[in-house]
């Protein structure tokens, strides 16, 4: 439909200097061909002015005739109030337009379809369907391989004089097998060099993972950790851990996002601001409304409503909403165990020699902004249990922990903390602070985690505080204090304070001071500046480093590629110090199947030997990695590989078919730049896609022959935790053929022609044009004139543009 469609604008663009009768003669004898034939396609689909995807529709001619697409019921059933979906409910599958129950248009300059619903009619989601791809891609993300993994390496090679610890070479691995969501990784290194200390191979992190992702659950095997909460701190162990993983989807959150409730009473125009930013624009209906999934920060939010109506007034609601990301919506359960042993590295050895450890922790929301917690931890001798009450207001977010612990060395011991914090976000200028207090009281020997020798604390202080000035600059500062119960021992306390200063739109300058004195040790003091420029016009940058204390500058140029392939990204640092200057040059050059990167370094260092010069080093570095999956399918087993840039999360495969596999093809997502393109060996691949969020991923058939175009253009991709997809590309065996057409000596001018079922015109001087011919019959058929038979095997497969040079036609 939609490609006759254009063939006669493009004929009505070649007969525009001709006789009208002409173009009248043509369409006359249109009817020879049948047009009112059924095809699907598939179409943006809209509710009123808001898009819901693409979905399978079918046509009639240039009638819209049906809905072909099941996820449309899924994805309205969660935008549509209840009660306005059970009209629905009832329709079988196709959706017929004409059983539909709300009016639905097609939109032929769009090329969309738009069904109309009143706003009353829809779930408060429908506003934030944006904010949620689940529902936007609701039935169309692929699923992971089945199997898949990623072989990723690293390697670098040093030259260098002897200051530098003499030529070394290192390479690392980080390495994944996923079968079918379980996953077994690691990681490690090996280095080789004198200067480098010990040679020899380090197995680092080595775990099964496994998530269930209805659940939002994480069990680990192997290399893990225990986690902080309250006066409980993370340690790594060897052993197991079971937890809820609130990453495995990241669109949902766990904590409250400010719902409140509001009315108007006649059609309105609301914007809605959150902390002086507009976050929406819309026209309601009248009705009752809710607040809900605001990008809230922690502490007091500032929500504003300007709510203009039909007859022109305004009207403005406030609301000041408190949250936090350490307060949970109400019902959700967080919660994590882990059981293990504690390990060390020593020089190339991971020794699991610690003690043994045991920690859990349940955390669950009671309301939305009351949160209630408790946890315990056991190693060796050491017990350790608390509970913690958080509460979200509008005064602040408020926190009272209490634990116990019991050491048998040192007998047992209770901590007391009350945390306070505060961010008045519904303030301007100086007034708009932000502050967190924090006092810690502990009685006897209360200890945090296994020790051999036990100072306890007697009571700690801690306050920071935030504010901007004015709209070009905020300082921050912070300072701690901590007795001991032995006195003796004297006190730790520490001092900050930092500035930032925006002097330009592009030029920033940052402060930061410090001031620690650690019981019974040296103090230590440090100073120092940071600016930044970005030059507005192109992706260059440059920062300048100053540490008054230790009397050291650093400036750094960038020059940045913007991830485009084989485009160096440069790095100029120069460095400058009492007894030394240094000067180190890096660049790195993206490609499809390696990171390449090289650098230079040359140090005059004024303590060194002064005889042997200028200290130089160059390094070579290269990192890539193999990655492979496959689909086992009853009949047939699906499987690719690529060698592709550095990997170290979750990938895509492009399984390109026979009859295009020596094209070049490139794929778009996020980039104004090819993400990647064909490489020398192995397939099409996307690799360090983020886990468990959706991807638009784009395939690029610019370079493919003239006349090949693709089954499938555009995917959705989610991928669950370390997976790989396996994506087929394939051609849809279909061509184009030109030519030009004689009849009687003379050209054939302004026909209309037809292959099966592609459509098309002659020119003036009888050259024409057919894309989208495939099939085993190769019959020429001109209106008007006849038909004649292409001299073509049905038996081979074609692709591309096809020239026939001139076919002269005889009358039938």
């Amino acid at each position: 439909m939609i490609n006759f469609k254009r063939s006669l604008l493009f004929l009505s663009f070649l007969l525009m200097p001709l006789d009208g009768a002409i173009l009248e003669v043509i369409y006359a004898q249109t009817p020879a061909f049948n047009f009112n034939q059924s095809i699907e396609t598939d179409l943006e689909i809209y509710i009123n002015e808001q898009r819901i995807g693409d979905f399978k529709v079918e046509f009639l001619g240039n009638e819209l005739t049906a809905l072909k697409d099941r996820r449309l019921k899924k994805i309205l059933r969660r935008l549509l109030k209840e009660d306005v979906y059970q009209k629905i409910e009832p329709l079988s599958f196709p959706y017929l337009i004409e059983e539909f129950p709300f009016p639905i248009v097609y939109d032929d300059e769009q090329l969309r379809i738009i069904i109309k619903l009143q706003y009353d009619e829809l779930q408060p989601d429908f506003y934030n369907i944006d904010l949620d791809p689940s529902i936007k891609y609701e039935g169309q993300a692929l699923n992971p391989a089945d199997l898949s993994g990623s072989l990723g390496w690293n390697a670098e090679k040093s030259f260098s004089d002897q200051y530098f610890g003499g030529d070394y070479f290192t390479t690392s691995y980080n390495t994944f097998i996923n079968f079918k969501g379980y996953l077994l990784e690691s990681q490690g290194f090996y280095q080789e060099g004198r200067g480098l200390g010990e040679e020899g191979w380090f197995r680092g992190n080595t775990r099964l993972t496994k998530d269930f992702e209805d659940d939002r659950i994480r069990f680990q095997l192997g290399d893990t950790s225990t986690r902080n909460l309250g006066f409980m701190t993370a340690r790594n162990i060897g052993g197991l851990s079971l937890s809820r993983e609130f990453s495995i989807n990241p669109y949902e959150r766990p904590f409250p996002q400010g719902e409140r409730e509001f009315t108007l009473l006649s059609r309105s125009r609301v914007r809605t601001f959150v902390n002086g930013t507009l976050i929406k624009d819309e026209f309601l209906p009248a009705g009752n409304y809710k607040l809900s999934r605001l990008p809230l920060i922690d502490g007091i939010n500032f929500v504003k409503l300007e709510i203009e109506n039909a007859f022109g007034e305004k009207s403005i609601q406030t609301f000041d909403i408190p949250t936090s990301t350490q307060i949970l919506k109400e019902g959700v359960f967080d919660f994590h165990f882990s059981a293990g042993r504690s390990y060390n590295d020593n020089n190339l050895e991971r020794s699991y020699n610690g003690n043994n450890l045991v920690s859990l922790y349940g955390q669950y929301g009671f309301s939305s902004t009351y949160t209630g917690a408790s946890y315990s931890m056991f190693e060796e001798d050491l017990s350790l249990g608390g509970l913690i009450n958080g509460i979200s207001t509008t005064w602040g977010n408020f926190f009272y922990e209490v634990a116990y612990s019991n050491q048998d060395r040192y007998g047992s011991g209770i901590g007391n903390a009350l945390t306070w914090q505060l961010q008045n976000s519904n303030y301007q200028g100086v007034y708009r602070v932000s502050s967190s207090v924090r006092i810690e009281d502990y009685m006897n020997s209360f200890t945090r985690q296994y020790s051999t020798d036990l100072n306890p604390l007697d009571y700690s202080y801690q306050v920071n505080l935030s504010s901007p000035l004015s709209t070009f600059m905020s300082v921050s500062g912070g300072a701690s204090v901590a007795y001991f119960q032995d006195r003796s021992l004297g006190k730790r306390t520490s001092y900050n304070i930092s500035s930032n200063i925006r002097m330009m739109n592009s030029l920033s300058m940052s402060i930061f001071g410090s001031r620690v004195k650690e019981a019974n040790q040296p103090t230590n003091v440090a100073l120092s500046m940071f600016l930044t420029w970005n030059f507005d016009t192109s992706q260059h940058y440059a920062n300048y480093f100053h540490d008054f204390e230790n009397k050291r500058s650093r400036l750094s140029v960038t020059r940045d590629n913007n991830n485009q392939m084989y485009r160096p990204r440069y790095n100029v640092n120069l460095e400058n110090g009492d007894q030394d200057r240094r000067l180190e040059t890096r660049v790195n050059i993206p490609t499809p199947m390696a990171d390449i990167a090289i650098k230079g370094i040359a140090v005059k260092d004024d303590a060194y030997d002064e005889k042997t010069g200028i200290q130089k080093q160059g390094v070579i570095s290269l990192g890539s990695a193999l990655l492979f999956a496959a689909n086992f399918k009853e009949d047939r087993t699906e499987f690719s590989y690529a060698i592709s840039r550095s990997n170290s999360g979750s990938f895509a495969v492009f399984n390109a078919s026979d009859d295009i596999e020596d094209d070049q093809i490139l794929i778009r997502s996020t980039s104004p730049y090819a993400d990647t393109e064909t490489p020398l060996i192995g397939s099409l691949s996307l690799p360090n896609l983020v886990d468990y969020q959706y991807r638009e991923v784009q395939i690029d058939p610019t370079l493919l022959d003239e006349g090949t175009s693709l089954k499938k253009e555009k995917f959705i991709l989610h991928s669950g935790y370390k997976s790989g997809h396996l994506i087929p590309i394939e051609s849809d065996g279909e061509f184009g053929i030109k030519g030009k057409l004689i009849y009687q000596n003379e050209a054939l001018s302004f026909k209309l022609i037809r292959i099966g079922k592609s459509i098309s015109f002659t020119d003036l001087e009888g050259h024409f044009y057919i894309s989208g011919v495939g099939g085993t019959s190769y019959i020429l058929e001109v209106d008007g004139i006849g038909s004649t038979e292409l001299n073509l095997d049905a038996s081979k497969k074609y692709k591309g543009i096809l020239d026939l040079g001139t076919i002269t036609l005889q009358r039938d």
